[in-house]
């Protein structure tokens, strides 16, 4: 199976500007904790939520990447702490931004793509950006990122969501992802006990001026068994 990465050119110094002063500065994504407003709010713009033994800290405003990708997509900065004694299998469609009010749901976006055979990867990254230990990426990606373990079990994956969200990336007026995007992004693969990763995830574009607020939402699943046990929900607020 051939995997098929995106590239992307710099955006315009215009064009940066402009997202700049969309975005607001601090990494640009206008949302923040629940727990940030009140008296006692922590400013912080991250939170921890625990469930089984696994560990995950979400954070906005820590994009430090091509300012031009905010315009379209919205970053968060995710550390997965597994000190369960289940491995868990990371997918990007066990994450999504989902809104407090109405359910509408926001795909986490793979920013490479699978295409037909695992084999070969058309564009490796080279230097991966996030940070792991006791982590193996899918055996689909193991040519993507040649110097790390591949995960050796059996791995399947949702054809239909790669297809349909690797498609997105083409719908944007910039050319996305871009090389950093990749580099930093946490792909898809499975933390053993003990181990954990950090690093990106990219979802939908959250219209923040139109919806109050967004649960980050992580399924828990056994790498072995593919069974599911927990729910990670974050919640947060638009700040626009």
């Amino acid at each position: 199976m051939t995997i098929r990465s995106y590239f992307s050119t710099g955006a315009t110094l215009a064009t940066t500007l402009a997202v700049l002063a969309l975005a607001g500065c601090g990494g640009g994504v206008n949302l923040k904790p629940a727990s940030s407003i009140g008296p006692n709010g922590d400013s912080n713009r991250s939170v921890v939520d625990a469930v089984n033994g696994v560990q995950m800290r979400v954070k906005t405003g820590q994009w430090d990447g091509d300012a031009s990708v905010l315009r379209d997509v919205t970053p968060m900065h995710v550390r997965i702490e597994n000190e369960s004694d289940q491995p868990i299998r990371l997918s990007y469609d066990n994450f999504a931004l989902v809104a407090a009010a109405t359910g509408q749901r926001f795909a986490a976006l793979p920013p490479i793509a699978i295409d037909g055979s695992v084999e070969r990867s058309a564009n490796v990254v080279g230097s991966p950006g996030f940070t792991s230990s006791g982590f193996a990426v899918a055996p689909y990606y193991s040519s993507s990122y040649p110097g790390m373990n591949a995960y050796s079990t059996a791995y399947g994956y949702d054809s239909g969501y790669y297809n349909n969200y690797t498609r997105r990336w083409a719908d944007y007026n910039v050319k996305l992802p871009t090389p950093y995007m990749r580099e930093v992004a946490i792909p898809d693969g499975v933390i053993e006990p003990g181990g954990m990763i950090e690093g990106f995830l990219y979802f939908e574009k959250v219209p923040t001026d139109k919806i109050a607020g967004v649960d980050f939402r992580a399924t828990l699943v056994n790498a072995e068994s593919g069974n599911r046990f927990g729910q990670i929900s974050v919640p947060f607020i638009s700040t626009q």
